[in-house]
């Protein structure tokens, strides 16, 4: 047989070389006779039906010659033979050679032309009723254009056809994923719902089904779609997701305790503790919601992100302005981190919502700090306000020692005056208790008068009113015994008070509160000098203090002029003996 396709071969030479081309074509179709698949004959056939202009039979030929380059060193020459007689050619070419022909334009990195061609042999094959082959072309074009949706499609439908489960299961569910990213919801979860109703065990499957769902709104069947695998997961994702469904579907303490195991083996899920802490607020589980924060704090103050605990706190609290609890664990983290702004203003909201709720009596301790910190803050005036006609609603005596405290060295603004408290309107007797140290939010404390009677008058200009005339009596009687000149004022200040200028952050709990009968009014000390007046020089860092009118045993009301130091001093009305109306 070798030795006739050799005769045949040198017939076909010798007819070519007399230009006999029909001879030599007759001798090249002996040769494939005796040997199919030789290929110098197909191609020597090819180019001489081409040179007789007889491209339909060329195109036969060239098909044969592209179907032997199997080798990978004739893929070059397959791809130009194909490229030139084949593609364009009017006959339909089979779809087994269109098919490799995608092969190889995949193998030289041209994933377009692939898909094109893939495509086009899928579609033949699905009219000559083969399935399988048409199923293999469609998944190359997924593999080789895996957004698009529309081919994801076409897979998961022809293996849904042929009884391929998981492979349809795997199309659906890019598809959903597609359909999601798009913004087609809906779409999503009709294809995410296809692919769970083929592969139910698949954990993938489940978990972006249940994503989807939850997305929906669909809370409670998210649940139910995770559980089975729930009890032996321990991947992030998906116990954030867990969490996110039963805090979603009312499940609130079984969502904790998702959450804190991810938090305690992995060190994840902050955000989502946060979120679950405003969704036990917002089921009215205020407790429950300031465990999980201490619980997060701890872990994010151990990991040094104080500044993002505090952000986060912040956005709940302003999302639950009247939930009490939330309000004091949010006050003592500033106190903790010695906030001193934030925390009053923490407290403003404290104050308003125990007030709100009529707790009037918590609201009074609330204004006692607010007072602590700053004094001079109108505000409090406003909120005292608010609270004398709750006295019996409230803490009448609480009331009374705030009423001095944000009276003291209070300025209206329009002419330097300060606002008249009648201490005798709320039964006043002494005055607050002697704190003898400074105060927690680092407020400086001077020396001052000795609390005001009950009955007396404090007025904003400094000077101490005349209640009746049994004391005004009392009172010149008093200055007649101590010496005139000692009840005097003191130059333009006119400045009257008992026992020593108190240093900076000095407790005055150990002043005496009467002077010896001698000579009190060159009893002075001004640089070393004891006196029973005060110099009209400043007598304490940073601040002007103003007595009220003379009183012959020193008896007068201090007001500080001006804030002291950082911090500033708050307004006080205190007696020599330490006796302070503000802390």
């Amino acid at each position: 047989m070798a030795a006739d396709v050799s005769k045949h071969l040198e017939r076909a030479k010798k007819f070519l070389e007399k230009n006999r081309v029909e001879d030599a074509i007759s001798a090249y179709l002996a040769v494939l006779e005796e040997s199919p698949q030789h290929a110098e004959a197909s191609q020597a056939l090819g180019d001489l039906y081409t040179r007789i202009d007889q491209p339909d039979r060329a195109v036969v030929y060239y098909g044969y010659l592209f179907d032997l380059l199997t080798d990978p060193k004739d893929e070059t020459k397959a791809l130009a033979i194909y490229n030139r007689f084949l593609k364009t050619a009017l006959a339909q070419q089979a779809p087994e050679r269109i098919a490799r022909y995608a092969f190889l334009q995949q193998r030289q990195n041209r994933p377009e032309e692939a898909v094109d061609q893939y495509a086009k042999a899928a579609e033949l094959f699905t009219q000559a009723g083969r399935g399988e082959d048409a199923l293999f072309c469609l998944e190359r074009t997924a593999q080789l254009d895996p957004d698009n949706l529309a081919r994801q499609i076409k897979v998961a439908e022809a293996a849904s056809q042929l009884g391929k489960n998981s492979l349809a299961a795997r199309s659906f569910l890019r598809a959903g994923q597609l359909a999601s990213v798009s913004g087609a919801s809906q779409d999503a979860l009709n294809f995410l719902g296809r692919a769970y109703s083929l592969a139910p065990q698949e954990r993938s499957v489940a978990l972006l089904y249940a994503d989807a769902k939850l997305r929906n709104g669909e809370a409670t069947e998210a649940v139910k779609l995770l559980e089975p695998f729930a009890a032996t997961e321990s991947d992030t994702a998906f116990l954030g997701l867990h969490a996110d469904a039963l805090r979603r579907s009312g499940q609130l303490d079984r969502a904790r305790g998702v959450l804190e195991r991810l938090l305690r083996e992995k060190n994840e899920g902050v955000v989502r503790l946060f979120d679950l802490a405003d969704a036990y607020a917002d089921a009215s589980q205020d407790a429950k919601s300031v465990e999980l924060l201490q619980i997060v704090k701890r872990r994010m103050f151990a990991d040094k992100k104080v500044g993002q605990f505090t952000a986060q706190l912040e956005e709940l609290g302003k999302k639950h302005p009247e939930s009490l609890p939330i309000l004091e664990f949010w006050a003592a983290l500033y106190g903790e981190l010695n906030s001193e702004s934030q925390y009053f203003e923490v407290l403003i909201r404290l104050f308003d919502a125990n007030f709100n709720s009529g707790n009037f009596q918590k609201s009074s301790e609330v204004l006692e700090r607010l007072v602590d910190i700053d004094s001079y803050d109108y505000r409090n005036q406003e909120r005292l306000g608010k609270l004398r006609g709750r006295r019996d609603e409230g803490n009448g005596s609480g009331d009374r020692r705030r009423a001095q405290a944000a009276g003291a060295g209070r300025s209206d603004g329009a002419d330097g005056d300060i606002s008249a408290v009648r201490v005798a309107e709320q039964g006043c007797g002494a005055a607050a208790e002697n704190r003898g140290d400074v105060s927690g939010r680092r407020r400086k404390q001077c020396a001052a008068t000795e609390s005001v009677p009950g009955g007396e008058l404090v007025a904003e200009n400094g000077q101490a009113r005349e209640s009746g005339a049994a004391r005004d009596a009392k009172r010149r009687a008093t200055d007649t015994d101590r010496g005139g000149q000692a009840g005097r004022a003191d130059g333009a200040h006119r400045n009257v008070h008992r026992g020593d200028v108190a240093g900076f952050d000095e407790d005055f709990g150990n002043q005496p509160k009467d002077f010896p009968a001698a000579d009190t009014a060159r009893d002075v000390e001004y640089h070393g000098e004891r006196s029973g007046r005060v110099h009209e020089i400043r007598a304490h860092v940073g601040g002007d203090w103003r007595a009220g009118a003379a009183a012959g045993d020193g008896r007068g009301i201090l007001r500080a002029g001006i804030e002291t130091g950082t911090g500033g001093a708050g307004g006080v009305s205190a007696g020599a003996n330490g006796k302070s109306g503000a802390g």
